[in-house]
């Protein structure tokens, strides 16, 4: 029986599905070096034969209400821009590539979200589940490395790509939070088991360097509170709300006696506030911005064009961005591509129906981190969980309202 539940498991859209959603970060890794395709390309593949399979076992039959009909006509809409502006976007070639990636590897995030996971709650279940534990898997790194080199040297590792190392393992983070206080009548042994995670997880995170999913992770921990409250009366579920406070007051009283050198995020969030002007990454980030700000005076209604940014700030057509989704989508798609992205925003957060389930309450958190560290990091082509996200969330009304189906 178990060994035909792990193999549901191993076997599953679900798994292939998480495998692509974080294909770049796996295929930095050195044990895969000897692949003779692109892992990204060959994850799509499998993906689209696993999706095929799916509809092919429901005979092509969707399921759908307002709120995913809606939110499928935006996301086309903004896909539809996207490729519109390639028509006066000046870049000839990074501008195919990067609207190539949108439309297909963000499309298809977004697509199996919305109908493939979003179909059922066994399924979102079981992708919420799978994400934590690759991430708590790709924390082992830190671990495993530890073993052999030092802790500069694992840091140096880890921090080649630290924003997305830290986003992952921030993600398996946010699950075990979330779980943590919105579930009930969890055993003491399993209370104990998530605190320490937490606390294993939240310890990387610290130390990675990152500040953009440090920042999400507050604001989403935030959100977290405030659903602590009954969507429907607004009064406080007192014991969830004891039990974040008590949370709240453990790391409060651990601050005096933590080593800001050695937790580089927060080491760095120190010299910001303190020596902004030093902070030389921070000065580029800004400058990158203001770059799109200028780019978008130019053109503020339709833009430059997709994949022009990097022709305009540096008169090379390579990949650029001002690590910004909204700066970046006004810069290169204008006002029109700016009030699509803030309408599938609005449409996911304030549209859809809110409730305490858990299973609402998990990817609905986690929108909120993916678009707080889309501020900060990364290109509109890079944030294909964000788009699965925004399918999940405005899937759950109906994979809410309905029981479990069978899984194919």
């Amino acid at each position: 029986m178990y060994l035909k539940y792990i193999k549901n498991i191993f076997f599953s859209f679900e798994m292939l599905f998480v495998l692509f959603l974080f294909s770049g970060a796996i295929k930095s890794l050195a044990f895969l070096s000897w692949l003779p395709i692109d892992l990204t390309v060959l994850l799509t593949l499998l993906n689209f034969i696993a999706g095929f399979h799916f509809f092919l076992k429901r005979n092509f039959k969707f399921r759908l209400n307002k709120f995913m009909l809606i939110m499928n006509i935006l996301v086309g809409s903004f896909f539809s821009w996207v490729l519109v502006s390639l028509v006066w976007s000046p870049s000839s070639d990074y501008a195919l590539y990067k609207a190539i990636n949108i439309l297909v590897l963000g499309g298809w995030s977004f697509f199996g979200g919305v109908f493939i996971v979003g179909s059922s709650v066994e399924r979102v279940k079981l992708f919420f589940s799978l994400a934590a534990i690759f991430g708590v898997l790709f924390s082992m790194q830190y671990i495993l490395l530890g073993f052999e080199y030092s802790q500069i040297s694992v840091l140096q590792n880890l921090s080649t790509d630290y924003i997305r190392t830290s986003t992952i393992i921030s993600t398996a983070l946010l699950f075990f939070s979330t779980y943590y206080f919105m579930s009930i009548n969890k055993s003491y042994l399993k209370n104990i088991f998530l605190i320490l995670i937490q606390l294993y997880l939240l310890i990387i995170v610290l130390s990675l360097g990152a500040k953009g999913p440090m920042v999400g992770l507050f604001i989403s921990y935030v959100v977290l509170f405030l659903y602590l409250r009954a969507p429907q009366n607004k009064s406080f579920i007192s014991g969830k709300t004891i039990k974040y406070f008590i949370f709240l007051v453990g790391i409060l009283y651990f601050l005096p006696s933590i080593d800001y050198e050695q937790f580089r995020s927060i080491k760095r969030f120190n010299d910001l506030v303190l020596n902004p002007e030093q902070q030389l990454e921070f000065g580029g980030r800004v400058w990158l911005n203001l770059s799109a700000l200028n780019m978008w005076q130019e053109s503020p209604i339709i833009g430059k064009g997709i994949g022009s940014f990097g022709l305009y700030v540096f008169s090379e057509d390579v990949r650029a961005y001002p690590h910004n989704i909204f700066l970046e989508t006004m810069a290169e798609l204008g006002l029109i591509g700016l009030l699509l992205v803030v309408a599938i925003f609005f449409v996911a957060l304030k549209m859809v129906p809110r409730c305490n389930d858990l299973m609402f309450v998990v990817p609905y958190v986690f929108l909120i981190f993916y678009i707080i560290t889309a501020q900060f990091s990364s290109t509109l082509s890079d944030h294909r969980i964000l788009f699965t996200l925004l399918g999940i969330v405005s899937a759950s009304s109906i994979y809410l309202s309905k029981p479990m189906q069978k899984k194919y």
